[in-house]
């Protein structure tokens, strides 16, 4: 049986990866170094009976194809999923300058052919290396100081705010991007204080995490970069708008100063330490233009190109049901600020405001916005709505641009006799507005009746209601007293609070163990349990030893073996903070002693 099972297995397994998607990726750095070695990867997702790698004409090969292959299956509520992986690495090495384009590999499944995507791979004179203090993979056998993080060059580690352009009209879409260039190892960024955009309405963009930099040349120079936002400005006012500095805080490895050197560098390497840096972008300002002033008629703000449909729901039914138009506004632009097109119904409908929906795409500055309008004719007949009129200004072409839906006709029909007066079909409650003040819906469901002339005033419920306040005032007094009187008593209190104390203390003394800090740690350790101890026995700690508090202890019937622990535990406390460096464990172990031992004696004084 269990063989059976797992030749099914396998089958399933086999055939999953036959009805899967061929997928076929080739990828490579997209800028290197001239002399710079590279790795070239290509990877499927089904089994090949034979692959061909082209010819890598431009490129020194140095190895390959260095293949590897995974796969997994996962079965979650009885379906079965199959992931496989295979890839084949080669190692290449750029031995001239320009942009080179790797031809497609191809491989064969089943008798036929897929080719993967050609790779272009730009190759840049080697530039200089960054300063030795902003990588500590730069290492040196001179025992000379290694620069400051002061000296940390601009042109090694900087931010730019881009704009995709710095003149526009008033209301046009500017998309931004905050962008860090790095020529140094770069561990953290954040803490990031972004410009007020002032005179712009800002649209945040979404924007992915930033787990990882890309290669990119940068005026000849390699650079690892990353987006770290997105935004769509919209000028909300015409002239120069400036745009201030974009300020985030970095985190970059540093190797460590060291005037003496010694053997141990020499062996293991150069110390790395982590500095903190402010950095910042160059402010910069954006000219907007004034529209034209020939504002055609339906012109509301809307800057871009946009298309326009209008469309009704019937073009027949009776009085007293819904109409519905949607008007469908779609392209580029400013569509997050669209404003409603005038729909004009004929006096015998009653409109309502429209319900609005959109949806953007990930850009931000695109999509579609949809205007949906609910209208209920009165009075039948037949009636003509207007064309809708929609205007734009396009930045493209520097003109406006009219749209025009073409008229609607709407032929409506007398209701039936049996229908009531002023009844609305095709809606819900909560769509449904009152027509004056004398329409309501009828009540339905249990509803509490009482008989006339009947209130609460007088009833027995009212008479109970005095006495069960004062009851309730008596004893909200008595608590409050007995509150008053244990107040009064500081070793009470000092008592209650020994273990919250106690805790406080723990936790300093763990923020020490964490720094291997041997001597505040244990100096806390002790403040702790002798700070407990004094609460907890109502001694005060100009007269608390340890004799006294082990009498104390054996009087309330506290464990020998307990007390033993504590003693061990203050002793070694003595012994350690003038003892010679210890291992970080032990730390640990003393920590969570105390913990324990404050914990045990909480549960048995009382």
């Amino acid at each position: 049986m269990q063989r059976f099972i797992t030749i099914l297995i396998a089958l399933f397994i086999v055939h999953n990866l036959h009805s899967q998607d061929m997928q076929f990726r080739a990828a490579a750095p997209l800028v290197v170094e001239n002399g710079e070695q590279f790795r070239l990867t290509y990877s499927l997702n089904q089994q090949v009976s034979s692959f061909n790698a082209p010819k890598f004409d431009n490129f020194n090969f140095l190895g390959g194809p260095t293949q590897s292959q995974s796969s997994s299956y996962n079965m979650v509520n009885g379906k079965m999923s199959q992931s496989f992986e295979l890839s084949y690495t080669y190692y290449l090495q750029a031995i001239k300058e320009g942009k080179f384009t790797i031809a497609p590999a191809q491989a064969s499944i089943g008798g036929k052919v897929y080719s993967s995507n050609a790779v272009q791979v730009e190759v840049v004179k080697g530039a200089k290396p960054a300063a030795k203090s902003n990588s500590p993979t730069n290492k040196s056998n001179s025992t000379e100081d290694q620069p400051a993080p002061d000296d940390f060059n601009n042109e090694d580690l900087f931010l730019r705010v881009l704009v995709d352009k710095k003149s526009v009209y008033f209301g046009e879409a500017i998309m931004a991007t905050v962008k860090i260039y790095s020529r140094i190892n770069l561990a953290q960024v954040g803490n990031a204080v972004p410009p007020s955009f002032a005179g712009f309405f800002k649209n945040d963009m979404e924007t992915k995490p930033l787990n990882s930099l890309v290669r990119e040349n940068v005026n000849g120079q390699i650079y690892n970069t990353g987006v770290l936002q997105r935004f769509i400005l919209y000028p909300q006012k015409t002239g120069e708008i400036a745009v201030e500095a974009y300020k985030l805080d970095c985190i970059v490895q540093q190797v460590a100063r060291n005037r003496n050197g010694s053997l141990l560098d020499d062996f293991f390497g150069p110390s790395v330490q982590n500095v903190k840096r402010t950095i910042s972008s160059k402010s910069f300002k954006i000219t907007v233009k004034p529209l034209p002033e020939n504002k055609p008629a339906g012109f509301n703000g809307a800057i871009g190109d946009f298309t326009m449909k209008v469309i009704a729901d019937k073009s027949k039914l009776k009085e007293n049901d819904a109409l519905t138009i949607k008007i469908e506004v779609s392209g580029t632009g400013n569509i997050k600020l669209l404003e409603s097109p005038r729909l004009n119904f004929p006096p015998d409908f009653e409109a309502y405001d429209p319900k609005i929906s959109s949806t953007i795409a990930a850009t931000g500055n695109s999509g579609n916005k949809i205007f949906e309008y609910l209208a209920i004719p009165r009075h039948p007949g037949k009636f003509r709505i207007p064309p809708v009129e929609f205007a734009y200004f396009n930045p493209a072409t520097g003109s406006y641009k009219s749209l025009s839906s073409s008229e609607l006709n709407i032929a409506v029909e007398k209701a039936d006799e049996s229908q009531p007066t002023n009844m609305v079909t095709g809606l819900s409650r909560e769509d449904l507005k009152y027509v004056g003040n004398d329409i309501r819906f009828i009540k339905t469901g249990n509803i509490l009746l009482l008989p006339a002339g009947k209130t609460f005033a007088g009833s027995i419920i009212y008479y109970l209601f005095f006495p069960i306040l004062l009851t309730l005032f008596i004893a909200l007094t008595w608590l409050r007293r007995k509150q008053i009187r244990e107040n009064a008593d500081l070793a009470l209190i000092r008592n209650r609070k020994a273990s919250k104390i106690a805790k406080k203390r723990l936790k300093t003394a763990e923020k020490h163990m964490h720094a291997n800090q041997k001597g505040p740690f244990y100096d806390e350790l002790l403040n702790a349990l002798y700070g407990y101890l004094s609460d907890k026995l109502r001694i005060s700690l100009a007269e608390l030893s340890m004799e006294k508090a082990i009498e104390q202890l054996q009087q309330k019937g506290i464990e020998e073996i307990l007390i033993k622990s504590i003693a061990d535990l203050m002793d070694r406390c003595q012994y350690a903070r003038y003892a010679p460096s210890d291992e970080q464990g032990s730390l640990k172990d003393d920590y969570t002693s105390a913990a324990e031992i404050i914990r045990k004696l909480e549960q048995n004084l009382r």
